[in-house]
């Protein structure tokens, strides 16, 4: 099943809300949850930071990486060849 880049960002940006709502409940259930040393808040933590991480790759995927004018003018600047199959891509050697 192939999705877009914009239909991962959705999921990964619902997965990130129901991430915040699950840590927001525990702390209102547990207030007195020291978040430094629980794992529970910490495995929240870790995961918003990837969540976050890979849904800038995903955008910045999506709004630059399949655009053939960004491989022809910026990937120049730093010697970057396109990924095959992109139309009018060519080799920096």
């Amino acid at each position: 099943m192939a999705h877009t880049n914009r239909e991962l960002i959705l999921k990964m940006s619902r997965l990130r809300s129901n991430f915040y709502d699950a840590v927001s409940s525990l702390r209102e259930d547990y207030p007195g949850l020291n978040p430094k040393k629980d794992v529970r808040i910490t495995f929240f933590t870790k995961s918003f930071s990837v969540m976050d991480s890979v849904i800038l790759c995903f955008i910045f995927s999506d709004k630059y990486l399949t655009n053939d004018r960004w491989w022809s003018t910026i990937a120049k600047q730093y010697t970057l060849n396109p990924p095959a199959g992109l139309s009018g891509s060519k080799r920096i050697e």
